[in-house]
This record gives C-alpha cells, sequence and structure tokens, in this order.
C-alpha cells in the first residue's frame, strides 16, 4: 500500500503523515485502557491546561492554522485532539466507543494533533 499526501496541500500546510497498521479484535470496552486514561490522562490534562490557553499548545495550534489554510474555521469545526481536551476541562468526560476508537482518541489528547 502507497499512501502519499497531495504535493499542494504538504506545500501549504507543512504537513507530514504517520500511518498505523495492527490487527486487533475490536472490544466494547477496554478496562486497563480506560484506568489509564481516567487515572492519568485526565488528570495530566487538567492540571496542563485551562480553556483559556488550550489553543496554544504548539501541535493544536498547528493543526487549527492548517484548517484556517484549508478554508475551515477552527472554531466551528475544532480539531479532534482540542474538542477532546475541551470535554475534559469543561468536565463532560469522554464517550467510550470501542478500544480502537478509544485508542485512537487517547493518542489525538497525548499529542495534540488531528487524527483519523
Amino acid at each position: 500500500m502507497k499512501v502519499q499526501i497531495d504535493k499542494q496541500l504538504k506545500a501549504s500546510c507543512n504537513v507530514s503523515l504517520g500511518c498505523i497498521f495492527y490487527k486487533t479484535n475490536v472490544i466494547k470496552t477496554n478496562k486497563e485502557l480506560w484506568n489509564y486514561i481516567e487515572n492519568e490522562i485526565i488528570a495530566k490534562i487538567q492540571k496542563t491546561f485551562t480553556l483559556e490557553n488550550l489553543t496554544e499548545q504548539i501541535n493544536i495550534k498547528a493543526s487549527r492554522e492548517a484548517y484556517k489554510v484549508l478554508g475551515k474555521e477552527p472554531s466551528r469545526y475544532r480539531v479532534s485532539s482540542e474538542a477532546l481536551i475541551r470535554r475534559i476541562l469543561q468536565g463532560k468526560g469522554l464517550y467510550k466507543i470501542n478500544n480502537v476508537i478509544d485508542t485512537n482518541n487517547l493518542i489525538s489528547i497525548e499529542t495534540g494533533y488531528q487524527n483519523q
């Protein structure tokens, strides 16, 4: 499989691509993953960020700039990492979907990047 970034997109957004391929059994919930998220990640986010300083986090800021270059308004269409961290800061918690999506959300939260 060959995956490429459009040359114009790469030039305008200075974008990089990372791909992870793995095989797993999709399960509704993973208790170890959620213990980690609830006991370590949420506490770390609450200590590190506020709603006021969140958009200054370097990776979220870069993703928001890329949205602007592509003609999307980042305050209306939030970067996934920003939206997830905002939920945590607002006390709304995170949705539990399945082990694959929950892991992807964890990666978004920890890196500050948009993950799809």
